[in-house]
């Protein structure tokens, strides 16, 4: 059980659910910007999803939103991957070599 499990436990007895939402790659700011800015970085992250591409903000959002709805009441203690397809670990080892080859050191990932 990860540590959404053990919350899950903790909080469940006062009503509360306890969840973990994964996203995979995001053109977001995290690294420097490196995956939404790179072109090559982009395309490596894409080729590693079912879908394509690289996640935006505006795809892990809804799922957030519907996972609090109370639809959803009944969902607690779950890691819940957001990833377009993107195998679990994949992606994170390639990070730093990516972000190396990109030669960005004003960004402090070289």
């Amino acid at each position: 059980m990860g540590s959404g499990g053990y919350l899950a436990q903790e909080q469940g007895p006062r009503g509360i659910t306890v969840n973990a939402v994964a996203p995979s790659s995001i053109e977001t700011d995290f690294g420097g910007g490196v995956v939404r800015d790179n072109p090559d970085v982009n395309a490596q992250f894409a080729g590693l999803t079912a879908l394509g591409r690289v996640g935006l903000p505006d795809d892990i959002g809804p799922m957030v939103a519907n996972l609090l709805s109370d639809d959803n009441r009944w969902v607690t203690g779950q890691r819940i991957e957001v990833s377009g397809g993107q195998p679990r670990g994949q992606g994170a080892a390639q990070l730093p070599a990516l972000c190396r080859d990109a030669a960005w050191p004003d960004r402090g990932l070289a």
